[in-house]
């Protein structure tokens, strides 16, 4: 296990491979959803779009091959092309962008295709038991069912049609799927049991299961069809195997991609997630203020922000733009490519062929994402709720500067002893398998975090932790009797520390007539009485296991509160090891460590700008202040490296006093880098 040593993260078979292809940083993602009755690629130049693209300095650019209307856009055999298109828009973009060194993916929509519908109306997702047919809109796109011919008769055909006669280096598939219940006869023939409208029905579990099979197998077949007939080919599958559904992807599935917020905390919690898989991977953010509604253009700083965040975790960043019917782009989205890959390139050496290390891991369970009960037809907002326990830990190590990877169970339990520190922030559900692993990685020296949830069975968790779950308190917030007691939005468990430490009692609340809900204009004040263990500690062999018994990290995204940070940080740094590098700043400063042969990379993100909502999800950020109080402290053994800025390239000066090297880092702006040259030699 990685005490006070930073452990180089570890790749898959296939990630090896895919490090070995040219790394696409800089990508150009337009969409190009275009209804019938307008005219396609009227007097489209291919080698114009090329050549402003090279220009604007991306490496790819996504062209579409069928968009969620299902209109092809090239003159396809067997799907159905869009019927304004004026030319082979695919064609020409490819032949144009190739002569100019950009590389072409080609788009695959998935599971929305209005035109394969009209063509085959029993392969459309049938809605409900009534019989009714469902539209996402009415008039607009229709979805498919993955039990229906569609995957076999028309996706995998045009996905083989199109590498066949086209150049592209990879394929994208924008799985628009929800996983929505399908009644159609072919799923009721393959499920062989009635279809459960709900979670209420006693099939429910049976068909969630038998239902995520069809949609694992379909993504499998797609990729093995794809890989056998071309293997060079790349196969991607948007939103798959990263935060919002951390499970292992199919063999030859060697790239992930996720979309859409442009903002660098965002960004952040995604890309380390994605990162924590060891594959290569992507994040994108939209060109516009209001996500892909209109057509206006975010500021620089948005841009900057969120391709520092995903660049310094090492991921590609793509600008999601819209295509014009013409085939043509807007003046201001090179603009905004030749601002914001400009500022990719100047760090592109610490980017490429990089490792990121291992030092802290936070686990970012399916299960819990999923819920108890199988949802698996979860709503946004619900999968949302789940995941806010990992990004409120994400957020506090992020704030400070502390490095981390997300990590699935699977993960998990292969990697674990990697790493310096183990967070379990508040999974509702986590396997036996991973228990075990916990223990086990305590009792060789390492130390772990674990939060409680406050849903679900906590007896396992509990157990190694050394204490026993008996309920849940009935006031819906709770005190935490710290130095100076603060409150956290939340029902705390109720714990009996059996082979542990107390290390913190939960503060009673002053009680009013029974309810703790009504004292004036907010929450009933804390008294003087201890009211049982809120958070304990139990040795076990040369390792600790720490246990909050509080939904500690969801409450701290609700409401920001400076005390559970402080707190958060107190009980990491009273049993681990030192971090090997550390940063301290009263700005919030994101840090990631990399290693490139044997040099260390310190990439610093700067998270302290004004961000605003726009509109339903999306943040802009208009202002990044300049960071100057970042302090620097890395331990080096050994002889004195040379240290340098990037991108200025200037050797940094430093002091060293026993075994430490420390100095204050240069001006932070969006994003700068710290390079340790020769760090790891002889290591």
């Amino acid at each position: 296990m990685s005490n006070a040593t930073l452990s180089p993260d570890t790749k898959t078979e296939d990630a090896a491979q895919t490090a070995n292809q040219k790394r696409m940083l800089c990508r150009s993602h337009p969409d190009f959803h275009i209804p019938a009755g307008v005219d396609v690629g009227d007097g489209f130049d291919g080698e114009v779009l090329g050549s402003q693209l090279a220009e604007a300095s991306a490496d790819s650019i996504a062209i579409f091959a069928k968009c969620h209307y299902g209109h092809a856009y090239y003159p396809t055999e067997i799907g159905t092309p869009h019927p304004g298109l004026k030319c082979d828009l695919l064609g020409e973009a490819v032949k144009g962008c190739k002569k100019h060194g950009v590389s072409v993916t080609a788009y695959l929509s998935v599971f929305f295709d209005t035109a394969a519908v009209a063509k085959h109306p029993e392969w459309i997702l049938q809605k409900a038991p009534k019989g009714e047919l469902e539209q996402l809109e009415p008039d607009n796109y229709s979805p498919t069912c993955v039990n229906s011919g569609y995957i076999e008769e028309d996706l995998i055909p045009m996905s083989l049609e199109v590498i066949d006669n086209y150049d592209v280096h990879e394929l994208f598939y924008d799985t628009m799927t929800w996983f929505r219940p399908c009644f159609c006869d072919k799923c009721h023939a393959g499920f062989g049991k009635e279809i459960p409208a709900d979670d209420t029905h006693e099939n429910w579990a049976e068909y969630v299961v038998w239902y995520k099979k069809c949609f694992d197998d379909a993504f499998e077949k797609i990729t093995n069809a794809v890989r056998e007939h071309k293997p060079e080919i790349g196969v991607i599958f948007n939103h798959k195997w990263g935060t919002r559904e951390p499970t292992a992807p199919p063999k030859g599935i060697e790239h992930l991609s996720a979309d859409l917020w442009g903002s660098g905390r965002i960004a952040s919690y995604y890309s380390r997630v994605m990162a924590g898989t060891g594959l290569s991977f992507d994040y994108m953010c939209g060109r516009f203020m209001h996500g892909l509604g209109d057509w206006d253009t975010s500021t620089d700083e948005t841009l900057l922000y969120t391709a520092s965040a995903t660049i310094a975790n090492t991921g590609g960043y793509y600008i999601i733009d819209r295509m014009l019917p013409d085939g043509t782009l807007e003046p201001r989205s090179y603009e905004a490519m030749k601002t914001v890959f400009s500022h990719i390139n100047e760090r592109r050496e610490y980017i490429e062929d990089t490792n990121i290390l291992a030092d802290i891991a936070v686990l970012c369970s399916y299960d819990s994402i999923i819920g108890k009960d199988l949802e698996r037809f979860a709503d946004f907002n619900l999968r949302k709720e789940r995941m806010k326990a990992y990004e409120g830990i994400g957020s506090i190590l992020t704030e400070n500067g502390r490095h981390f990877l997300g990590l699935s169970e699977e993960n998990l339990q292969k990697r674990i002893n990697e790493f310096r520190y183990v967070i379990v922030p508040e999974q509702a559900i986590v396997s036996q398998k991973t228990v075990d692993a916990l223990e086990d990685y305590a009792a060789k020296g390492g130390h772990v975090l674990i939060s409680i949830a406050d849903i679900g069975e906590q007896d396992d968790l509990c157990s190694i932790a050394g204490v026993k779950h008996q309920g849940y308190d009935v006031a819906p917030y709770c005190y935490v009797g710290t130095e100076s007691p603060f409150h956290l939005k939340n029902r705390r468990s109720l714990i009996k520390a059996v082979d542990a430490d107390t290390l913190y009692q939960a503060k009673g609340i002053l009680p009013v007539n029974n309810d703790h809900h009504k004292f004036g204009h907010g929450l009933a004040p804390f008294i003087d009485k201890d009211d049982g263990a809120i958070i304990t500690r139990r040795s076990v062999g040369k390792g600790s296991i720490t246990c909050i018994a509080a939904p500690i990290f969801t409450a701290y995204i609700n409401h920001k509160n400076p005390n559970t940070q402080k707190l958060i940080l107190k009980l990491i740094d009273e049993v681990a090891a030192p971090a090997p590098v550390r940063i301290q700043s009263k700005a919030d400063v994101e840090m990631t460590l990399l290693r490139k042969n044997d040099d260390l990379i310190v990439h610093l993100v700067n998270h302290s700008g004004k961000e605003t909502i726009c509109s339903w999800v999306f943040p802009m950020t208009d202002y990044l202040p300049d960071i100057n109080d970042i302090d620097v402290e890395i331990e080096i053994n050994g002889e004195q490296p040379c240290i340098t800025a990037c991108p200025s390239g200037e050797n940094i000066n430093y002091s060293v006093d026993n075994g430490v090297a420390r100095f204050r880092a240069p001006t932070l702006e969006a994003m700068n880098s710290i390079i340790v040259h020769g760090y790891f030699k002889g290591k």
